[in-house]
């Protein structure tokens, strides 16, 4: 069977019916094949494209309710968590405002702690001079121990 190129050139493929060989392809000036399958084409594509804007709108449509059921929900939790959020915004406002007078506080005490240091340390040496005096006494007594017993007119 061989194959050959009709006169259009479209490339026929021949069939064989009850023993006789016949082209399948409707005539070049039939134009009903043509017409049946483009009506088949465009019912297709019509078809696909109407499922497709249908997948497209239901997406969309969830996208939507999506989007609506997070905003509700951040809206919720935001409202859940104001309160406490406003708290640690106060506290740690006030933390930072007191932490100056704070830091002041210190200084001041370091500069007493200080002038404290030098007045007492005075006395501290002084008293120790004291001690040590006294000290040297006791030895000095201990060392050559009288006792004098008298009595005496008050005067």
């Amino acid at each position: 069977m061989p194959i050959s190129l009709a006169q259009d050139n479209v490339l026929s493929f021949p069939t064989i019916i009850n023993g006789k060989e016949s082209l399948s392809l409707p005539e070049a000036n039939d134009l009903t094949f043509e017409r049946k399958s483009m009506r088949s084409f465009y019912r297709i594509a019509v078809v696909s494209q109407t499922i497709l804007l249908c997948v497209m709108v239901a997406l969309i449509l969830l996208m939507y309710i999506l989007g609506m059921r997070m905003n509700s929900n951040l809206t919720y939790y935001y409202n859940l968590a104001e309160p406490v959020i406003i708290e640690m915004t106060n506290h740690s406002l006030g933390i930072m405002r007191h932490a100056d007078s704070s830091a002041a506080a210190v200084d001041r005490m370091a500069l007493h702690t200080e002038e404290v240091s030098d007045v007492s340390l005075e006395s501290l040496v002084a008293s120790v001079n004291r001690t040590a005096a006294a000290v040297t006494a006791a030895t000095e007594i201990v060392k050559h121990p009288v006792m004098r017993i008298g009595l005496e007119a008050a005067s």
